[in-house]
């Protein structure tokens, strides 16, 4: 399970697990200085954990976190079908926080018959990525009035609904992720290449400095600065890569004025 997102304008587009859209969402929020050192490792390991042991516990074995009233509900029937295509339905109260799922998994015949198959640890397999998706939405939730996002829009980067997201949705996580890789990385040259992307485009320097002086800023404060551990210890360099896609993906949007769609 993932998220396909695409920008509308150029057709760019990458796809995510929901466990690396998560560390994606985490970073971004930690990048704008939404989260701490501790609560952004936290992050980091209980979603390491919950990918895989299916343990919803933080770095000090506390419960991390968990949907409201326990609603991840997954049925798993056996059909006539050639491969698994899980189907997800998130429920949302009145502000659309997700509040819990139900997830229906056509199980082919060919696998419910093996010998070792076991239905039950099947289900509890799938319960992961679906208790991932409801966790991103809280976590935007949780932060939305800062950040100054919608209810809908914390929706939106959630889930797999295929609507628009606006062009200043992809400058905030291009901002936060460009901030956090250049914490993370020992100064990732964000900066030097959103500098060069302008220069490029033959963007005048006065205008440089009105749409962008305020973010070269924050990228060139963010190399400055330490993380309080090591980065390596909680993502393998796959899963660091995907911040990059990630902000790669959100600049394209940003630079083209365009929107992305998440389906």
């Amino acid at each position: 399970m993932g998220y396909d997102i695409t920008v509308k304008r150029t057709k760019f587009h990458r796809w995510f697990s929901v466990w690396d859209w998560h560390r994606c969402i985490a970073s971004a929020i930690f990048g704008l200085g939404e989260i701490d050192d501790k609560e952004y490792r936290n992050e980091l390991y209980a979603v390491n954990d919950l990918q895989r042991n299916g343990l919803v516990k933080n770095e000090e074995k506390e419960e991390w976190w968990k949907p409201t009233d326990d609603e991840i509900n997954i049925k798993a029937e056996t059909k006539d079908v050639d491969k698994v295509i899980i189907e997800v339905k998130i429920d949302y109260d009145n502000e659309l926080r997700a509040i819990g799922a139900m997830a229906a998994i056509p199980v082919p015949e060919k696998m419910a018959e093996a010998p070792d198959f076991n239905p039950k640890e099947f289900a509890e397999s799938i319960s992961g990525t679906v208790a991932i998706q409801v966790r991103t939405n809280n976590l935007l939730h949780d932060h939305k009035k800062r950040l100054k996002l919608t209810n809908e829009q914390c929706k939106l980067l959630s889930c797999m609904d295929g609507e628009n997201i606006d062009r200043e949705v992809s400058l905030l996580l291009a901002v936060g992720l460009g901030c956090c890789l250049e914490i993370a990385t020992d100064g990732g040259g964000i900066g030097q290449a959103w500098q060069s992307m302008m220069d490029d485009m033959n963007m005048p320097e006065r205008i440089q400095r009105h749409l962008f002086g305020p973010i070269l800023e924050a990228f060139d404060v963010s190399s400055k600065q330490e993380l309080s551990f090591e980065i390596m210890e909680y993502m393998e360099p796959e899963q660091l890569g995907s911040l990059a896609s990630a902000l790669a993906l959100v600049v394209d949007a940003v630079f083209s004025g365009s929107d992305i769609v998440i389906e």
